[in-house]
């Protein structure tokens, strides 16, 4: 077998420099070496030496392009959405099929080669979709949210009854997101009204094997609760929904519930946990989470820890917590609080030394639950960047000294952190200045200003 040096090397010898047929040339050697142990880490660092090859300029330019196409898809499938919430299924149709006639570079994305693209909804349902099937082969970020459209192309076709083109789409989601559980739950209610109940009960067992999170778990028992009410099945009907409401809401829970006590010709007895226990054991109705899904979910918290990869561990831990809401993972999140904040307190003293020197950090966004805004003035490129917690004003970071102090000039824009965190590493030299709690520390009259326009614009 070679050594990941050697095919590295392998892959350099053979770049043209064009960074299209250069990501040909990767592909195909890694796909030669599939087998290798570190075959994902040689992925990820040969494509990371096509990226750094691109130029600044044409990085930001692509940038601005794919954010535009994003919003712009988002948008039509936000109103395919809205015709389906009112009832205009032909509307949404041909919007849809328009909008999927936009996906010509849909092809690149589903070849079957060593990189596989997915559309998940956050870090970790990949990886916990990485870890239960022991993927050691890269997967990447597809451009846009693919399950989600065909999800809402299979949700129009659903209500035009076309079932088997609706589970076509359904499926299609799933390839691209494969633990949507609203996919699973939507593949499962055309199944019922086909009578393919085989079939129906795979889909379930999937769903039930890959739910992780609360809401996702109720809507699977009220889907059951549904199921057992049209078999008639009154007992199952109403534990199933009971069981719900330790996951979605108690109105949510109570409304299914309230249809099995309409439907049902005699009274139901009041349920008990070991009658319910007994009633699943009985009629092999799974219980979620999974010991499976749990195993999986501590196994990633405390590889993220050991890796000092804290944020990502709170996120896990508390995603247990909700789960299961026991002291142990309360305990953990707890510690790890206590750590994060040590590591805030070494950014903040770090930035009192060296106060001209840029220290953002999403340790320190992100654990304080910050809302970050950035502001264009209407006349020129002038930026400036604001978190905000409570409606109070966190910090701020201003740019090119001939800002407008009263700030009556700008126009508020809401950000994600990632894109807060670029702009400021980037706009580094053109900084003025960075205020830390400005409501504690002080007030200039640039900062008075600036809580204001917070509270009169921004926050409204």
């Amino acid at each position: 077998m070679k050594t990941k040096q050697e095919i590295m090397q392998e892959v350099v010898d053979a770049m043209t420099g064009d960074p299209i047929k250069d990501i040909e040339i990767i592909a195909d050697i890694l796909e030669e070496n599939q087998d290798h142990p570190e075959i994902e880490s040689i992925g990820f660092e040969l494509l990371a030496r096509i990226t750094d090859r691109i130029p600044k300029q044409a990085k930001k330019e692509m940038a601005r392009i794919i954010e535009e196409n994003h919003r712009a898809i988002e948008e039509q499938i936000s109103q395919v959405e809205d015709l389906i919430e009112d009832e205009m299924y032909d509307q949404a149709l041909e919007k849809i099929e328009k909008l999927f006639r936009t996906f010509e570079l849909l092809q690149m994305f589903n070849e079957e080669n060593i990189f596989h693209f997915y559309t998940f909804e956050d870090g970790l349902q990949e990886s916990i979709y990485r870890v239960l099937h022991n993927i050691q082969t890269p997967t990447g970020n597809a451009p846009e949210n693919y399950a989600k459209a065909y999800a809402v192309y299979g949700k129009v076709l659903l209500h035009l009854n076309r079932y088997d083109q609706a589970i076509e789409k359904y499926q299609q989601a799933l390839r691209w997101n494969p633990m949507s559980i609203s996919s699973y739950l939507a593949l499962c209610e055309i199944l019922k009204r086909q009578g393919k109940m085989d079939v129906l009960k795979e889909q379930l067992d999937l769903a039930f094997r890959y739910a992780y999170r609360k809401e996702d778990i109720g809507d699977i028992y009220c889907f059951l609760s549904s199921l057992y009410l049209e078999q008639e099945e009154y007992e199952l009907a109403h534990n199933t929904a009971f069981f719900a409401s330790f996951f979605v809401r108690k109105s949510k829970a109570n409304k299914y519930m309230s249809r099995v006590k309409e439907a049902c010709p005699y009274h139901l007895a009041d349920i008990e946990p070991g009658t319910l226990t007994k009633l699943f054991e009985d009629n092999k109705i799974s219980k979620a989470p999974s010991e499976e899904m749990l195993r999986v979910m501590f196994s990633i918290a405390n590889y993220c820890e050991s890796h000092n990869r804290l944020r990502e561990c709170m996120f896990v831990w508390r995603a247990i917590h909700d789960l299961i809401e026991d002291q142990e993972s309360s305990k953990r999140i707890d510690e790890l609080e206590n750590k994060l904040l040590e590591k805030f307190e070494e950014i903040l003293n770090d930035y009192m030394e060296h106060p001209c020197e840029r220290k953002f950090n999403r340790i320190l966004l992100e654990m304080h639950g910050l809302n970050v805004w950035v502001a264009q003035r209407n006349d020129s490129k002038d930026e400036y960047a604001i978190a905000t917690k409570e409606d109070q004003t966190y910090f701020a970071a201003f740019t090119r000294k001939e800002m407008d102090p009263t700030l009556t000039n700008y126009k508020p824009v809401k950000v994600v952190v990632e894109q807060v965190v670029q702009w400021a590493y980037e706009s580094q030299d053109e900084v003025v200045g960075i205020v830390f709690n400005p409501h504690e520390d002080g007030l200039t009259l640039e900062t008075d200003e600036l809580s204001d326009f917070v509270q009169k614009d921004l926050m409204n």
